[in-house]
């Protein structure tokens, strides 16, 4: 996981609780700020029915996923490191 805060040091301590949030979410590698939501990681790529790619924007399933396997509510507009604070109590 890549990490780049211009925050509080207590917030750099939630680096382990960021990488559950980012595994969770599928996208271990992704480079998360302070200014990250979790809406910022539910677009994907797809091939439509004419054979060309296109963007969409993954829904509730995703959302309720992804607080199922972190054990806490989730919600597509919560900063990445919110959800890691979540986790950490």
């Amino acid at each position: 996981m890549k990490l780049n805060f211009n925050v509080p040091q207590d917030r750099v301590k939630l680096e382990p609780f960021i990488n559950r949030v980012l595994e969770a979410i599928g996208k271990p590698e992704a480079f998360a700020t302070d200014e990250s939501t979790v809406e910022h990681f539910m677009f994907g790529v797809r091939i439509n029915e004419s054979g060309k790619e296109e963007v969409f924007k993954k829904g509730k399933e995703f959302i309720d996923e992804v607080s199922d396997k972190l054990g806490v509510d989730v919600a597509e507009g919560d900063y990445i490191w919110e959800v890691a604070e979540r986790l950490r109590q």
